[in-house]
């Protein structure tokens, strides 16, 4: 899931930065979709909308696809800025992850221990308990493990996993120094497993943009013709994901979990890549973020990662209660009762990252500062 918000940096660094005005509002765009993606494919999923799903649970998986290739763009801006260090790296990405992470872990154990065993959908785990593992193994990022198992009511919890263990390795090889620089890598490598790292080349196509500024010199005429490409990837994506998922789950000789769709989400993601490169050049100049459109996306962006997190308990709560199989206009309802409480957690947590940022850095303000004369 892009994790982190798509704020351009200020300043003078703004005229190196692949996201112009223009193309901040378009990942906030991509962002708010992709979101709503997962939402719509979660409600079929666990069964509160009634009928044949028109979102599936394919297309919600390309979605967090979506997620890790504008995370990795973002992430590879920001630790360009100047001043960054590991210290600082750190301390940004645990104030993004932790407060959203604490309250959705929380939010799913509680509504969990109310509900358990009043008729409520247990996903595809029937035997989920709340247990130390179902609570440590979240914490440590480490549910793709062999031993590793999801939180309680929050499958959706899996790609938050994968997007940490990108942000350690990306830090631990950027950031680290000297000769334990390599070997700390390798170990993070090792912990991580087989399964995120295969899905780390999208995540990394996401960096390219950020630090190659020879795309960003791309002509119109080239941005037309690789937007070509990124469609006919997506047509080929669309044709042939579920025979090169069949086929992969016969020949891999791992458990891939929840990276067993690897092709397709690789060609997804050289196809966003493709398609952000091309989307440049043509979009125009205007300050879209300042207009009324723009502010709008910008502020349902900002929610994203707290929905992404907090959504699926909130559903299986709503399936705890018996209400599934809704129709049209009660399951517009309660899908926007889920995103008002999403938006209103957000505003708890997601939104005060700067809040979360400068109380961290306090104590080593006030131990640095000279004492009063």
């Amino acid at each position: 899931m892009a994790l982190s918000q798509t704020q351009m940096p200020a300043g003078p660094a703004i005229r190196a930065c692949f996201i112009t005005p223009a193309m901040s509002s378009v990942l906030d765009l991509l962002r708010a979709a992709s979101a709503a993606v997962v939402v719509l494919g979660h409600a079929w999923q666990v069964g509160l909308l009634a009928g044949p799903a028109v979102v599936t649970q394919l297309h919600a998986h390309y979605a967090v696809v979506v997620f890790f290739l504008v995370s990795g763009l973002v992430i590879g801006i920001s630790s360009a800025k100047p001043g960054m260090t590991l210290r600082t790296y750190a301390l940004d990405r645990a104030v993004r992850i932790f407060p959203v992470a604490l309250l959705a872990l929380a939010l799913s154990s509680i509504l969990f221990v109310l509900r358990h065993g009043q008729g409520a959908v247990q996903w595809d785990t029937p035997d989920l308990a709340l247990t130390a593992e179902t609570i440590l193994y979240p914490l440590l990022f480490l549910t793709e493990s062999p031993q590793g198992v999801l939180p309680v009511w929050n499958p959706a919890w899996w790609s938050l996993s994968y997007e940490v263990w990108y942000y350690a390795l990306f830090g631990a090889a950027v950031f680290g120094r000297g000769i334990t620089r390599w070997p700390v890598v390798a170990a993070f490598a090792l912990i991580a497993g087989p399964p995120i790292l295969l899905l780390m080349p999208i995540w990394l196509l996401g960096v390219a943009l950020a630090l190659a500024p020879q795309l960003q010199r791309v002509t119109p005429l080239a941005g037309a013709g690789l937007l070509a490409m990124a469609s006919v990837l997506v047509v080929l994506v669309g044709r042939g994901d579920m025979d090169a998922l069949a086929w992969l789950e016969h020949v891999s000789p791992i458990a891939l979990v929840n990276s067993l769709n690897v092709i397709g989400d690789s060609l997804l993601g050289l196809a966003l890549f493709l398609a952000l490169i091309g989307l440049r050049p043509l979009l125009p100049a205007g300050e879209w973020p300042r207009s009324s459109a723009g502010r709008a996306l910008r502020w349902a962006a900002g929610m994203t990662f707290t929905t992404y997190l907090v959504h699926v308990p909130l559903l299986m709560g709503l399936e705890s209660f018996y209400i599934r199989d809704l129709t049209l206009l009660p399951g517009l309802a309660a899908l926007a009762a889920v995103l008002c409480a999403c938006a209103a957690l957000a505003g708890l947590v997601e939104r005060r990252t700067p809040r979360w940022r400068r109380l961290l850095d306090r104590p080593r303000t006030l131990v640095g500062a000279p004492l009063p004369a």
